[in-house]
């Protein structure tokens, strides 16, 4: 009798159920559309302390342009097993096929356990990655500078561009969702303190590797630092409400709604 009504109830809320995840799907759309355009035009906003860090950004990222020929060198020179297998390992933390399913799993976890603050920064983590990436790849078409690792093999133009160096979409990408943790969780230094070294360690290793030059890594990195900044000052935190509504539509059923 209870497995009967367990499939009575499933059917009954199938419909809404689908409808409902096709509304939360749209929304996210426009939000990330919306974020991604704010975080754009956010320089029009600037004021003069912002400016200030932008031009240190700007002057510490032309000082390792500079530089980038000889810190190959020396990179090339320093080389060693460990920090291979440190490089090998953490390079993983700035490949989406890794980080965003670890993150979203990480907030199926936190939403079973009723974690508001971890629901926060997984979710904000991935819509980070995702302007991020976005920004990256865009600047990269436009800059398409040759890595330094450029071996002249055949591809289309377009994809060698979006494959170019400048600026390090590992480094973006990883700092952009270490950013995230690190300021939903201020309250906890240690936090910051660990997202953020495994975020440098993630970049140095992509020079380490000798797939991006310096430059690339550094700005790839202030790029996903200030978007994670922007995509946690967009969402302010204000708890989480999970209500079951009941739903007659295409058939009863119910409909469960969240928000963070």
């Amino acid at each position: 009798m209870r497995t009967i009504l367990a499939l009575f109830l499933l059917l009954f809320a199938q419909n809404a159920f689908a409808e409902n995840i096709a509304a939360q799907a749209g929304d996210a759309a426009f939000t990330l559309v919306k974020d991604t355009g704010k975080v754009v035009l956010s320089p029009l906003h600037y004021d003069k302390n912002d400016w200030l860090v932008f031009g240190g950004v700007c002057a510490a990222g032309s000082a390792l342009l500079l530089a980038d020929s000889s810190i190959k060198d020396f990179s090339r020179h320093a080389k060693s097993g460990f920090g291979d297998s440190v490089a090998s390992a953490v390079k993983r933390l700035g490949d989406g096929k890794y980080t965003v399913p670890a993150a979203a799993a990480l907030y199926g976890a936190a939403y079973l356990y009723k974690d508001e603050k971890l629901q926060r920064a997984s979710a904000l983590s991935i819509e980070s990655f995702v302007i991020a990436g976005l920004l990256d790849n865009a600047i990269k078409v436009i800059v398409n500078r040759p890595r330094p690792s450029a071996d002249g093999k055949s591809e289309s133009q377009f994809h060698k561009r979006l494959n170019s160096s400048f600026p390090s979409g590992h480094s973006a990408t990883v700092f952009a969702m270490a950013g995230v943790f690190a300021g939903v969780y201020d309250d906890k230094p240690a936090v910051a303190a660990t997202a953020y070294t495994l975020a440098a360690l993630t970049a140095i290793s992509r020079v380490n590797d000798n797939n991006h030059w310096a430059s690339d890594a550094f700005i790839g990195s202030a790029l996903g630092y200030f978007t994670a900044k922007a995509v946690v000052r967009y969402h302010p935190f204000a708890g989480s409400k999970t209500v079951v509504l009941p739903e007659w539509d295409n058939g009863p059923g119910f409909r469960v709604a969240f928000s963070f």
